[in-house]
């Protein structure tokens, strides 16, 4: 039998709503139109859910109204919510899966209904449980505890959207710095694949988050055949000296053989450059805009290439 032909993963740039800010794309006029020109799929924009049905309502009702810029210009959106507080799988230890639950459904409708608007599938990225120890730990779940809650939101999350025009998955995330008492599930690529309770995809591979759990956890630089098979999603970003979220160069090794590794699976499907485009020294242009939008068609170029390594 002969192999499907390979398919390009949607590339997408990252947008930031988070706390009530302003995106800084909101302020550039053509930016979107370019995007759309060069390529890119549309965006993924990130946003804070707390739990609080008012507040989750009104960050809704902002997003719903947002994305209308994105779909004039033929953009796709994903969305990223960060929880927070009661909203975080943390705190998801009832049956049904209590608050955690209860906003996530409320995030998935929201989504449900712009990807009827938009006549396209979309995606939700969530990251696991997040914890720290208040002084006293008596009563504080241990890691295991934590990873158990993950696990139960991620299930009902995956339950709630099966069939639905979206996506959901679960992030690599960030480690925490050396000596912090920060639990956050995830930061291994084997607890991620827990919070996927048997399914056969529906990793988010941050490739920052990776590299800095290499260092921080001593998990392998070199992922197994196994994990990359998960890969549906990627959040990509550089390290240098230590820091995360860097722009992405030809010199971005790393990066590059994570991309081709999730290129030649086969389950993957899109990549976001996430991180401040702007930071990109060796772009030009007479604005930010246009500064913004030279580095993009190069980050472009790179990532397509990279995909290509391993598509044949």
């Amino acid at each position: 039998m002969k192999p499907e032909p390979f398919t390009f993963p949607h590339i997408l740039v990252k947008s930031d709503l988070r706390n009530g800010r302003a995106d800084s794309f909101d302020a550039f006029d053509n930016a979107l139109p370019l995007m759309k020109e060069i390529g890119f799929h549309g965006t993924e924009v990130a946003i804070t859910i707390t739990g609080d049905p008012y507040e989750d309502g009104q960050v809704l009702e902002k997003l719903q109204e947002w994305v209308k810029r994105w779909y004039d210009a033929g953009l796709n959106v994903y969305v990223h919510p960060y929880t927070s507080g009661v909203a975080n799988p943390a705190m998801c230890t009832e049956v049904g899966g209590g608050v955690p639950h209860d906003a996530f459904r409320r995030v998935a409708d929201v989504t449900v209904e712009l990807a009827r608007q938009r006549k396209e599938s979309t995606l939700l990225t969530y990251h696991a449980a997040e914890f720290k120890p208040a002084e006293s730990t008596v009563d504080s779940p241990s890691r295991e505890e934590l990873l158990r809650r993950s696990v139960h939101f991620f299930d009902l999350g995956f339950t709630y959207v099966d069939g639905l025009d979206v996506r959901l998955t679960s992030e690599t995330q960030l480690p925490p710095t050396p000596g912090s008492s920060l639990i956050r599930i995830g930061d291994r690529p084997d607890e991620v694949s827990q919070t996927l309770v048997g399914r056969r995809t529906g990793t988010c591979w941050d490739s920052g988050h990776y590299i800095l759990s290499a260092h921080r956890v001593g998990i392998p630089l070199e992922p197994t055949a196994a994990f990359v098979d998960t890969v549906t999603h990627m959040h990509i970003h550089d390290v240098i000296e230590g820091k995360d979220h860097h722009p992405i160069s030809p010199q971005s090794h790393q990066v590059a053989q994570y991309v081709a590794l999730a290129s030649s699976s086969g389950s993957l499907r899109s990549i976001t450059l996430e991180y401040n485009y702007a930071r990109d020294t060796t772009a030009v242009g007479p604005t930010e805009e246009m500064i913004v939008v030279d580095h993009l068609r190069k980050a472009f170029a790179l990532v397509r290439d990279w995909c290509a390594m391993r598509a044949h």
